[in-house]
């Protein structure tokens, strides 16, 4: 019996290897790409960076849960799952999505706003 906490990707008929919805992808990765534009001007327009530091770390626990547990748990991937529920679903490998989903981007993030001293 397999374990669907700890599964990456869904087994779909018709095809041979674990799959992720990729409508449902990209409208999280459309969410997160306006929560970090959102936080990220209110940084550099208005000097406050608690946004940033907020985002950050959203971001880092939202890659955690999809690397790391599963993807159908992650937040923004919940909410994407009810925008685009109408779609016809286009499918594509989910060790991809996992490799393209590495940690790296957010541990940087995340040690950059945690080690910043630059306080305006």
């Amino acid at each position: 019996m397999q374990n669907n906490l700890f599964s990456n990707g869904e087994v779909v008929k018709g095809y041979q290897v674990k799959v992720l919805n990729e409508n449902e992808v990209r409208a999280a990765a459309g969410i997160l790409f306006l929560f970090a534009i959102i936080s990220f001007m209110n940084s550099w327009l208005m000097g406050e960076f608690l946004y940033t530091k907020i985002f950050v770390v959203a971001f880092l626990i939202e890659f955690l849960i999809r690397v790391l547990i599963n993807p159908k748990y992650a937040p923004t991937l919940i909410l994407a799952k009810f925008i685009t529920k109408g779609q016809k679903p286009f499918y594509t490998g989910a060790l991809q999505k996992k490799w393209a989903w590495s940690l790296v981007l957010a541990i940087i993030m995340f040690y950059l706003r945690a080690t910043c001293k630059f306080n305006p």
